[in-house]
């Protein structure tokens, strides 16, 4: 609009520059309400003592934990593909996809995604070595 262009809504085709204007400007006051309403609720839930962001500490914490678990999962079939001789994570991926090994998320595998694995699964050797050694 603020290039003058001539241009039809798909979803409004006979709404005219006026309308579209019009519509505009209620959509920039609806944004500034949200805003405003938004800064007033957690500037409240602040002052009632409520700990902002601890929800989203506690999933990735969990989201970590399962990832970590299934990577656990993986390492025979990791194993399997290396002694055939797969050295690369593109050769990994290759190996779990012609195996029928789905990824986490049920799709194919790719070299991104092994290598998470791959990192996951050496973070888990070294915090078990970790545990062995504090233990001793």
């Amino acid at each position: 609009m603020e290039a003058k262009t001539n241009f039809i809504a798909v979803d409004m085709p006979h709404a005219s520059r006026l309308v579209l204007h019009v519509m505009a400007a209620f959509a920039e006051h609806e944004r500034e309400m949200i805003r405003e309403r938004t800064r007033a609720a957690l500037a409240a839930a602040k002052a009632r003592g409520v700990r902002l962001g601890v929800n989203g500490a506690a999933l990735a914490e969990r989201h970590t934990a399962d990832a970590t678990a299934y990577a656990a999962t993986l390492q025979d079939a990791i194993t399997t593909a290396t002694n055939a001789g797969a050295r690369t994570t593109q050769q990994i991926a290759d190996h779990l996809n012609a195996v029928g090994i789905p990824s986490r998320q049920g799709g194919r595998w790719h070299p991104a995604n092994v290598a998470r694995v791959l990192r996951r699964l050496r973070s888990g050797v070294m915090h078990q070595e970790n545990q062995i050694g504090s233990a001793a």
